[in-house]
């Protein structure tokens, strides 16, 4: 899978629940109002994201 933005490759490790540990509360820091899953995350990456925004936003 490819960053466009970055223009470089994710590792697999980038999918695990934990292995993006950060980057959600980094794009609403960014301004992203929405946040969520795409191809290759499932229920356990949402939660994983889900415990970070709380952590983040309180």
């Amino acid at each position: 899978m490819r960053d466009v933005a970055e223009n470089r490759d994710f590792s697999d490790d980038r999918y695990r629940p934990l292995g993006n540990r950060g980057q959600a509360a980094g794009w609403v820091a960014a301004g992203a109002s929405l946040v969520g899953g795409c191809c290759r995350m499932g229920a356990a990456h949402i939660r994983a994201m889900a415990r970070q925004l709380e952590e983040h936003c309180m």
